[in-house]
């Protein structure tokens, strides 16, 4: 479709990351044409900070010879990463994909699904996410969305747009876009 749409001939590239090796497997299997590695993006993120660990991301980034992705999408993992890695482990995620993407799409979790994840884990594994109670990113009516929506603009991010309606599985979704800088010679033009 983009050949067609711009006359050209485009190379478009997919890869997906997945904490899961199995779903990963079977991913390339239905997927061929879309690359899947496994890696744990809270891991990953926390590297970048000075932690010990492998980067695949980055690894793929090198071998494709590109410094930034066009557009990243994060779909059901930041509730996870932000229960297990707590406020700072989601801030340096976020961090992580501001620097890797010029674009940004997002799947939001609301606190009320945060609330329900706690209790799933506490009721059918006996387990609690230590972090959790410590979590001062929170909140319903949109609060705990605004924390995320305003660390990713204090990153160079501006918000383009965002659902009106949450999705199937009562997520918004927003789309971020990396402001363009403005250097002195583009303004007196």
């Amino acid at each position: 479709m983009l050949a067609e749409a711009s006359g050209e001939s485009v190379c478009v590239s997919a890869i997906g990351l997945d904490i899961d090796q199995e779903l990963c497997d079977r991913a390339s299997q239905d997927f061929p044409g879309i690359e899947f590695i496994c890696g744990d993006v809270l891991s990953i993120a926390t590297r970048e900070h000075g932690g010990e660990g492998d980067d695949p991301i980055a690894r793929c980034m090198e071998r494709l010879d590109i410094a930034q992705f066009d557009a990243i999408c994060c779909f059901s993992v930041l509730m996870y990463v932000h229960l297990n890695g707590g406020d700072e482990g989601l801030r340096r995620v976020l961090d992580y994909l501001c620097s890797k993407g010029a674009f940004l799409i997002l799947e939001l979790q609301s606190w009320k699904k945060y609330r329900d994840q706690v209790r799933r884990l506490k009721r059918d594994a006996g387990q609690i996410y230590p972090k959790y109670e410590q979590l001062e990113w929170r909140g319903g009516c949109g609060a705990l969305e605004q924390h995320i929506k305003f660390h990713i603009q204090s990153n160079g991010f501006e918000l383009v747009a965002e659902s009106a309606e949450k999705n199937e599985f009562e997520r918004q979704v927003i789309f971020f876009r990396k402001k363009c800088e403005t250097g002195p010679e583009q303004l007196n033009t």
